[in-house]
């Protein structure tokens, strides 16, 4: 249990972390310069405009959200709490929802910390294993910088930094610092776990309910999680039967209770599946996990700190401790599931970092620091705290590099706008005053359903900022992506006709055509021969922007 005055130590420094790891936010829209907008997000800047596209369309009115990114529609079953409430809030406020996801990142943050401290006063008595663990959890990454550093083929590919793939869910500080929906679910997992054992210990029912609500919310805003956290808590009740510390009939009754309550996110994901083709295909495309040795370096010193905490636990379990046993062991298999039935698999390492963290703090206060302490015995209880302390600003020091790399290339992308990720058609971070005018001339007289033509760079922010479906612009979210890429760069280049240019468009069912400096940039130097198509008629300019209207294309243009 908390001590007193413990909550309020721990919600300041989780909001001073807060403030420190989001600081780059305000920094990125200040650089912006005149002329130029920032578009709110410093890394996977297609994820982000994914989320406010869902977002918008809550703040428009809808319960139920589309995929906004194909020119198929969809049936528009999906429905995410999060990114209602952030539409409902914008809506409310009266505000873009790109304000409210701004106000989200800081909100969730701290909720995030708060969490994992609640998390380790649960299972630790000790106040130092708490902090280590809070402080692990809020600060440490892996070894990706180190092998970054070697700047040749090393055939690795650690996801906390590095040339390739990088992956915020895997490490608490970029679920902070990158996405509020990754801190929203950790937090979640987190306060599930925190009232799941609370009932387990205290028997009381109003903690197994608490712990299905808040798991039944979990399933809905991120339902990979629920995977991880049914399963850690099934091995973990099975424990405790093993060592008879609970009966069978209680066991079964939480879990049950448990299930019961939060069991309709799943069912609902799972019939939105069935329900919607275009929404199973999206579901289908495979996130495998990386090899394990990848994975070990992505954690790396808290990966061996983490098992030598879960050695000296495996030597001396309690009822609580052996929790972490059973959440270290499924949340490495479940990601290594078969691709076949999970292609999910790399979502699911989200909240793999915490369970390392709290095993990590037990090794650095049970293990590493009576050895040193024996080494050199601190002379009062004081020199002890100071020791404890030092050690723990050790271990993270030890740790915490590859945030701090990751933190300077995203400002290294803000500075040059992305151009480093052309090549893999991700989205600018900062969109020109023509661009703007664009979106909202959009935005304001055309109609939802209206399909704009574009390149994939603008075409990611138009369903964020307009709320317009486009034909592509997002990898996952638009099927086909790859293939669609090509038929993009063949429109907005010199080599096919512009009888071509109006099939393309027809079979595109578009509206709207975009032609920006992105647009020039995937095309020729010689004038695309798209504007000399029939169907095609000047609707909008401002400055290197035109929006173009398909005469011809079906159904009815503007609202």
């Amino acid at each position: 249990m908390l001590r007193p005055g413990e909550f309020k130590a721990v919600s300041i420094w989780a909001a001073l972390l807060v403030a420190i790891i989001l600081l780059p936010y305000p920094f990125a829209t200040i650089f912006a310069g005149p002329g130029w907008h920032f578009m709110g997000h410093l890394h996977a800047v297609d994820e982000g405009n994914a989320y406010l596209a869902w977002s918008r369309q809550a703040a428009e009115g809808a319960w139920r959200l589309r995929n906004m990114y194909t020119a198929t529609p969809d049936k528009g079953l999906f429905f995410n709490a999060f990114f209602v409430a952030i539409g409902k809030t914008a809506a409310l406020l009266h505000v873009e929802p790109v304000v409210v996801f701004h106000l989200a990142r800081p909100i969730c943050g701290w909720v995030c910390l708060v969490s994992i401290y609640l998390l380790a006063a649960f299972v630790f008595p000790d106040s130092l294993t708490r902090w280590a663990a809070f402080a692990l959890a809020a600060l440490s990454s892996g070894v990706g910088w180190f092998v970054h550093l070697f700047r040749g083929p090393t055939g690795l590919h650690p996801l906390d930094f590095g040339e390739g793939l990088i992956q915020p869910e895997a490490i608490t500080f970029l679920c902070i610092y990158v996405n509020p929906l990754f801190a929203a679910s950790l937090a979640l997992m987190c306060l599930v776990f925190v009232t799941f054992l609370s009932a387990v210990h205290s028997n009381r029912h109003g903690w197994i309910i608490a712990a299905g609500l808040l798991n039944l919310l979990l399933g809905n805003i991120h339902t990979y999680d629920v995977l991880v956290v049914n399963g850690a808590l099934a091995v973990y009740l099975l424990l405790l039967l093993g060592s008879r510390a609970i009966s069978l009939w209680p066991a079964l009754w939480s879990y049950g209770i448990f299930l019961g309550i939060s069991a309709a996110s799943p069912i609902y994901q799972a019939y939105v599946v069935a329900a919607d083709p275009l929404y199973a295909a999206k579901a289908a495309t495979v996130t495998a996990s990386l090899r394990p040795v990848d994975h070990a370096l992505t954690y790396g010193f808290v990966l061996i700190f983490a098992l030598a905490g879960a050695a000296y636990i495996a030597r001396r379990p309690d009822s609580r401790t052996v929790f972490l046993l059973a959440w270290l062991v499924i949340g490495a298999l479940m990601p290594l599931a078969p691709a076949d039935d999970f292609p999910f698999q790399r979502k699911m390492w989200e909240g793999y970092h915490v369970v390392l963290s709290l095993l990590g703090a037990v090794a650095c206060t049970h293990v590493i620091l009576p050895w040193l302490a024996r080494k050199r015995p601190p002379t009062s209880a004081e020199g002890r705290a100071r020791f404890g302390m030092g050690l723990i600003a050790a271990a993270v020091a030890l740790t915490v590099p590859s945030n701090l790399f990751f933190v300077n290339l995203t400002m290294r992308d803000a500075a040059d706008n992305n151009t480093r990720l052309v090549k893999n058609l991700m989205p600018p971070m900062y969109l020109s005053n023509d661009d703007i005018r664009a979106l909202h001339w959009l935005r304001d007289n055309t109609s939802r359903d209206d399909v704009v033509f574009s390149a994939p760079y603008v075409g990611s922010h138009i369903p964020a900022v307009s709320g317009n479906r486009v034909y592509m612009g997002h990898w996952a979210e638009t099927l086909g992506f790859g293939r669609l890429a090509g038929v993009v760069e063949q429109f907005y280049s010199a080599r096919i006709s512009p009888a071509e240019c109006e099939q393309i468009l027809r079979r595109a069912r578009a509206r709207y055509v975009y032609y920006g400096a992105y647009e020039r940039l995937i095309g020729e130097p010689n004038k695309p021969r798209f504007m000399h198509a029939r169907n095609l008629t000047p609707a909008f300019a401002a400055g290197d922007v035109t929006i173009y209207r398909v005469t011809d294309a079906p159904g009815r243009a503007g609202r």
